[in-house]
């Protein structure tokens, strides 16, 4: 399909997200990625969340200069 998974890790914590979904595991006790603890530490997943926004936006704007320089 077309789902849109993208993952972000800083330390022991891993946030993934799929489509609209955001996941949050801790690597420390959940090496098998099987309990979602977004809830649980909601400003974990928000400061990954953030971090992961940051990246996809700095890759657009690689992507954009690069096209751009190209023409």
């Amino acid at each position: 399909g077309n789902r849109v998974q993208a993952a972000v890790r800083k330390g022991h914590w891993k946030l993934l997200t799929d489509g609209t979904h955001a996941m949050l595991f801790d690597l420390r006790t959940d090496v098998m990625e099987r309990n979602n603890v977004a809830a649980r530490q909601p400003g974990v997943a928000r400061e990954l969340y953030v971090l992961l926004g940051a990246w996809q936006r700095s890759v657009d704007a690689d992507a954009r200069a690069l096209a751009a320089a190209a023409r």
